[in-house]
This record gives structure tokens, sequence and C-alpha cells, in this order.
């Protein structure tokens, strides 16, 4: 399902707009991905990642993992719940 794919990117030039796309910005990232959001109000669908301090990979690189994990978490979670509720006949 196209919705539960994840792609990252590393560079703060280009234009994505699919769903859960993530971009990695350096911290003097410039003026169109604004200041201290991790969301874009031009596409609502992607994530912003922001280096702390210049230079700064690692942290950002942390920050992604966690958030992966977390969704994955979630969607376990999810389809563990759904395995066992009781089937619909129609």
């Amino acid at each position: 399902m196209v919705l539960d794919l994840w792609r990252i990117h590393s560079r703060d030039e280009i234009p994505a707009m699919r769903a859960r796309d993530c971009i990695l910005l350096p911290f003097a990232a410039d003026w169109r991905w604004l200041e201290k959001r991790s969301e874009s109000p031009w596409y609502p669908t992607l994530c912003l990642f922001r280096q702390p301090r210049a230079g700064d990979w690692q942290s950002v690189l942390e920050s992604v993992a966690g958030t992966l994990a977390e969704t994955l978490n979630c969607r376990r979670v999810l389809e563990s719940a759904d395995s066992r509720a009781p089937a619909l006949i129609h």
C-alpha cells in the first residue's frame, strides 16, 4: 500500500509531496522550510527533521530512527488487534 511507504530525502532542494516523506534538513536550511517546524504548511504529509547544530547529523538520524520505530510499533499493534477481531461475513 502506497500510504505505508516511507521515503527519506537528504537534500532540502527536493520538492517532496508524497505520503510520509521525510526531509533531513541542515541547521541553516533555506527559507522555504521555515524555522523551528517539523511539518510544512505546503506539504502536509511531509516530516522535517532538522539538525539542532551545524554538522550534527547523528541526532537527526536518531530522530528519524525513533520516528520510524514508533510508526512500525503502532502498525504492529493495529495489525495484531485486527487479527484478533472476528471476521465479518457478508
